[in-house]
């Protein structure tokens, strides 16, 4: 996923840097680099991104699973 497409899923999700950076672990200033394009975006994080843009999951499901 580039990081415009990624960016483009964040808008389409409501979802801000901060936000992101909570549901995958991670700090703002990491999702702000994937969104620059100076850090490669993790593979899980665009399967996750694409699976919620379809409705298949939602966040409240990837936290349920991160806290397990």
């Amino acid at each position: 996923m580039t990081p415009s497409k990624f960016r483009s899923a964040l808008a389409a999700l409501d979802l801000d840097a901060a936000g992101c950076g909570r549901l995958f672990g991670r700090t703002t200033r990491c999702v702000h680099r994937w969104l620059a394009g100076d850090r490669a975006i993790p593979p899980e994080a665009a399967i996750l991104v694409r699976l919620m843009l379809a409705g298949r999951i939602t966040p409240t499901d990837i936290s349920f699973c991160a806290s397990s």
